[in-house]
């Protein structure tokens, strides 16, 4: 299909794209991004698939996409991707994800909505991050974050309560979402941050287990 890119994207005159890649609508796209090259993989020198990018993002100064092994490295809508960070190849990132700088995403990650990886995070590849989790500035992430985690220096200290706020959730909701944690997993209501949480821990082998 090559390359498509949708109304009012701005790119700047140096980024560079590559391969089967789609751009929507409405990105700003900043000096000397990557789009396209193939995936840092010994056993692949070109993508094996195609890149989706979707509308309203913005894409700061030298980041990187890379084109899959497999089928799809893809971003959502409504991301903020800053400076210097690297999205892996065959990696999946939702809507409204904020990568800050310097941040590297290894291969097949996945993140949630509304997750924020803070600046200079390593995320192991094959590792996924819940919706509205924080992951602390120069983490390393070797295991999968659930939903609404704050991760510390490898330790879940807390929910992600300021995360939350910003995002509109309901104090009822957010005191709800630290009950469901607090009591070790015992879910008492049929509510949508449980299901949530059950459903992202039923397909997880290894994950980080709540200290709060």
């Amino acid at each position: 299909m090559g390359i498509q890119i949708g109304k009012k994207t701005e790119i700047d005159e140096t980024v560079i794209i590559r391969g089967d890649t789609t751009i929507g609508s409405n990105n700003k796209i900043g000096p000397y991004v990557v789009i396209g090259t193939g995936p840092q993989h010994a056993a692949y020198d070109k993508p094996n698939g195609r890149i989706i990018i979707g509308d309203n993002n913005i894409m700061r100064d030298y980041s990187s996409v890379h084109g899959p092994t497999g089928k799809l490295t893809k971003i959502g809508s409504g991301c903020y991707i800053m400076a210097y960070s690297h999205i892996g190849h065959d990696c999946i990132v939702q809507d409204n994800v904020i990568i800050s700088t310097r941040v590297t995403l290894g291969g097949h990650v996945s993140i949630h909505r509304h997750a924020n990886i803070g600046q200079g995070a390593t995320i192991h590849p094959y590792c996924r991050i819940g919706s509205y989790a924080m992951i602390g500035m120069g983490c390393p992430i070797v295991k999968d974050v659930p939903p609404f985690a704050l991760i510390n220096r490898g330790i879940f200290t807390k929910i992600n309560r300021i995360g939350l706020e910003r995002a509109g959730v309901s104090s009822e909701d957010i005191q709800g979402i630290h009950d469901a944690y607090s009591g070790g997993f015992e879910y008492k209501n049929d509510v949508w941050y449980e299901n949530e949480i059950k459903l992202f821990l039923s397909e997880s082998k290894k994950y980080y287990r709540p200290d709060v």
